[in-house]
């Protein structure tokens, strides 16, 4: 599991390369036209992820079996900031929130089902290359491959009965982080020579979410086994604004 610190380590060492690589860039790159330069991206959209749960011990006296994890469509918001070196090839730094109900449920013996209804969200870092082709001077697709950390987290997960939907107990939040990584296809129109509106699609990798180990019954604190659910994938499409300065 990667920590905090060294997530923060990463992305400084990423984003110092950056600079340092487009500094060095930039005043012969920039002479050459407005297709190269520094660029950046905001955007929003939505997630339509799906996953799985391997969790076998789970809940009061670590004996729940999960199964049947579903999650909502989610928001997703994001931008990036990275160097455009070329009319084909740009390299960035991407941060995404991606926001949305999920539910499971858990298996405790025959008639003892019980069902969970919760928040998944996730913080995306991404370092990500982006190759274009133009279909004219100011139409172009792309292809993108990133990859970096997701922190994800599970919070406000209620614990009911299966049958009648009574609640049983709040399940305390949890947080994990996890390998990330991305791929899909952009296309960019430009609507004037330093903005332009775009389009995308992807395919992202989140790695797992995880709850806590305790949850709220009757007044009282009870430590259980943590649900995790994982591994968690999402389509994504997007509309935003892009910028080159």
């Amino acid at each position: 599991m990667l920590k905090f610190g060294n997530m923060v380590s990463v992305a400084l060492c990423a984003a110092g390369l950056l600079a340092t690589t487009g500094a060095v860039l930039s005043e012969d790159t920039i002479a050459q036209g407005a297709t190269t330069g520094w660029i950046a991206d905001l955007d929003v959209g939505a997630a339509f992820r799906y996953g799985s749960s391997s969790t076998t011990t789970g809940g009061a006296f670590n004996s729940g079996t999960a199964y049947g994890v579903e999650f909502d469509p989610a928001l997703r918001l994001g931008g990036s900031f990275g160097f455009q070196y070329s009319p084909a090839l740009d390299v960035f730094l991407s941060y995404n929130y991606i926001d949305g109900a999920t539910r499971w449920k858990a298996d405790f013996g025959p008639g003892a089902d019980t069902a969970f209804d919760g928040r998944a969200h996730s913080h995306v870092v991404l370092a990500n290359a982006r190759y274009g082709h133009e279909f004219s001077p100011s139409t172009r697709i792309s292809a993108l491959l990133g990859a970096g950390i997701a922190i994800n987290g599970l919070s406000g997960v209620v614990e009911s009965d299966a049958v009648s939907g009574t609640k049983v107990s709040d399940i305390a939040d949890g947080s994990v982080t996890s390998f990330a990584a991305r791929t899909g296809l952009e296309l960019t129109h430009d609507l004037s020579q330093n903005v332009g509106l775009k389009l995308g699609m992807g395919l992202d990798y989140y790695g797992g979410f995880k709850t806590g180990a305790s949850r709220l019954r009757l007044g009282a604190n009870q430590p259980i086994g943590a649900y995790e659910l994982q591994p968690a994938w999402g389509v994504t499409v997007s509309a935003g604004l892009a910028a080159r300065f």
